[in-house]
């Protein structure tokens, strides 16, 4: 290679010329030199971008400039710093060509160091300006360690990093927010449903927002209808008319209760107003009360099976003896020698009709078939289980929402 020095306007110009086997590269650089320690750094111009040239390393595109050294500014998370919070950013530089030395120094600092302060450790000392030395790989690429900003002031400020070779420098937009006000905090109740089956369990939990940083506080749950719900930390209880619930504000100003669960203990049966659940912090504020609907099923009847397509209605329902049982008996067998296998099968259908306590359109309700005993006998040979049920082919099933009608309520 050969490199000839010239003065020009006051300035330095190195001109150079590579030779590699069939291709000529010619390359015109303004470069800065200095001499340190006996050694001669050349570093090309740097312009002021936000992005990394180097397409080997994602997210930052090669302009294809004719600046050689480029660097890229990086926030590790957002960009948004809280006043009195420390967000984290790093830069990363790449030599695209020309003639370099490995060791580099950058200084970091803000445009406007009142609203911000810098630091190479996240616990501080947060001082005006940091100098960050890096040795660039064999490639001319090179990662800064973390750099720490902590918001001191709220308003827009711009992160600078600068080589000491060339102070052309690079920036990152960076805003810096209040810390929210006192008593700005929010609370909140999460829960998966705002309507709750009598004798059914929910899980819920308290949110909070813009608390107050790192402290602890305790939440007392109840409701505007004592004898509406019960809770407990635990979906197996024991349940109680209230309940106190820990939560832990974390650095943030956010935080949340652990799950706790609701119980439905009484159905309001159409009653105004729909209960609510209330929660209050000894120092956070309340949550909004949440309505919580307890329903049930009122009653449960029986109805003779009908089908338009069948050739004759099922023979109707009638009443059981109270010798064997009582309540209605179904007659499941053919009416006549000729039944169709259609016809034969619905035979043995029943329609059973729920009805809730109050109008809710589009509950899904679930049917469940208990095989009880038949209190005919209890003859081994005809009875093998005695007293017990669950001794024929039905078993004790749960019959799901498949096949009703959920437009109206029932």
């Amino acid at each position: 290679m050969k490199r000839i020095l010239t003065e020009q306007s006051g300035k330095q110009t190195l001109r150079g010329r590579a030779r590699r086997a069939a291709c000529i590269f010619l390359v015109f650089q303004a470069l800065a030199i200095s001499v340190a320690a006996g050694s001669m750094f050349f570093a090309a111009s740097e312009k002021n971008v936000f992005g990394l040239m180097n397409p080997a390393v994602a997210g930052c595109p090669d302009l294809s400039d004719n600046y050689p050294i480029d660097t890229c500014v990086r926030a590790a998370g957002a960009t948004d710093i809280e006043v009195g919070t420390v967000a984290t950013f790093y830069f990363e530089t790449y030599v695209e060509s020309g003639i370099f030395f490995s060791s580099d120094s950058y200084t970091v600092t803000t445009f406007n160091p009142a609203l911000a302060k810098v630091s190479t450790n996240p616990n501080g000392p947060f001082t005006d300006t940091v100098t960050i030395p890096l040795t660039r790989s064999a490639a001319g690429y090179a990662r800064s360690p973390n750099i720490y900003v902590k918001g001191i002031a709220a308003g827009a400020n711009t992160l600078w990093a600068y080589t000491t070779i060339n102070n052309d420098g690079n920036t990152l937009n960076i805003n810096i927010r209040s810390a929210p006000a006192p008593g700005s905090a929010a609370s909140s109740l999460f829960s998966y449903i705002s309507e709750l089956p009598v004798g059914w369990t929910s899980n819920i939990k308290i949110k909070v927002t813009n608390g107050t940083p790192n402290t602890n506080d305790i939440f007392h749950v109840g409701t505007t209808n004592a004898s509406a719900f019960l809770y407990a930390a635990t979906p197996t209880g024991a349940f109680s008319a209230a309940l106190d619930v820990p939560i832990r504000i974390g650095a943030d100003g956010t935080g949340e209760t652990a799950y706790f669960f609701v119980k439905g203990l009484t159905a309001g049966n159409g009653l105004a107003p729909v209960p609510q659940i209330t929660a209050c912090g000894a120092a956070l504020p309340c949550i909004a009360p949440f309505s919580m609907r307890v329903f049930n099923v009122a009653s449960v009847r029986f109805e003779t099976y009908a089908n338009s397509s069948m050739s004759s209605p099922n023979v109707a329902l009638d009443n059981n003896p109270s010798a064997q049982g009582g309540g209605l008996r179904i007659y499941p067998e053919n009416k006549t020698p000729l039944e169709t296998p259609a016809d034969s099968l619905r035979r043995q259908y029943v329609t059973v009709v729920a009805r809730l306590g109050e109008a809710l359109a589009g509950k899904i309700i679930r049917f469940r078939v208990f095989d009880v005993d038949d209190p005919s006998t209890d003859d081994p040979a005809l009875d093998p289980n005695g007293a017990d049920g669950r001794d024929n082919r039905s078993g004790n099933y749960y019959f799901y929402d498949s096949g009703t009608d959920t437009s109206r309520s029932r």
